[in-house]
């Protein structure tokens, strides 16, 4: 497939090598990592570019140029078609501000019926990590995969004393954060401890000497996105679609 662009400037375009924090720069980086091959075509009053791009019917015939979502950096050479199958991506998450998982840009408003909770005994116990942890974005960004449902909720009691909640309406479960003088007491509720998957993964994040998140890499798939980081059971996280 064949596309092609004009304007009347006769600057030529090239790839660049952005920073991940330029705001501009990309436009070729993003054309020529999925195009076959593209060129510039001069004309009197300007210039034309082009781009051809596989197909499912007609692949490139020595690489195949696959869905790269926004936010993946490549990690190498182009795949093959025999390694990498359209529709699937693997990349590097560039930075703190270039990625979102595919959600509605609207926060849902907590809602939903938690009393199937009362099937499950509460437990209480000593938080092993400081749940205000979840404040820098490296740790909010893993709980999020750790458990992808959980909304954090912050409050404070009249003696002020700050109270700290997770919610998952989807799943009704919850758990509640207290001060206890030398650390944080965590009370939970419901079908799913949300807190020891997330503090499990925080823990195995801290063992890792708190990688950033230019470390994580995610595989993209009609099926699934899984996230890791290094060859760590602890940081590896499948989310099933559909």
């Amino acid at each position: 497939m064949r596309i092609s662009t004009f304007d009347r400037s006769r600057a030529v375009p090239r790839v660049v090598q952005a920073s991940e924090t330029a705001e501009s720069g990309r436009g070729m980086t993003v054309v020529e990592a999925v195009a076959c091959r593209w060129g510039i075509d001069s004309k009197p009053w300007g210039k034309g570019v082009w781009a051809e791009c596989a197909t499912p019917d007609r692949p490139a015939p020595d690489r195949l140029a696959p869905v790269r979502p926004w936010g993946l950096r490549r990690l190498g050479p182009y795949p093959t078609a025999a390694e990498m199958p359209l529709g699937t991506a693997v990349g590097r998450i560039i930075g703190e501000s270039s990625f979102m998982q595919a959600r509605s840009q609207a926060v849902v408003p907590l809602a939903g019926d938690l009393s199937a909770r009362t099937a499950y005994a509460d437990s209480e116990r000593e938080a092993k990590v400081e749940p205000t942890l979840l404040e820098e974005w490296m740790p909010a960004f893993l709980a999020q995969l750790a458990a992808p449902g959980a909304q954090l909720v912050r409050a404070s009691r009249s003696d002020g004393h700050r109270q700290l909640y997770l919610f998952d309406a989807d799943r009704e479960s919850f758990a509640a954060f207290t001060e206890n003088g030398s650390g944080w007491t965590v009370r939970q509720g419901g079908p799913v401890a949300l807190w020891d998957d997330i503090e499990r993964t925080l823990l195995a994040w801290q063992d890792a000497e708190r990688p950033g998140i230019g470390t994580v890499r995610l595989r993209v798939t009609p099926r699934s996105h899984t996230y890791w980081i290094d060859d760590r059971p602890a940081l590896r996280w499948e989310h099933r679609l559909g």
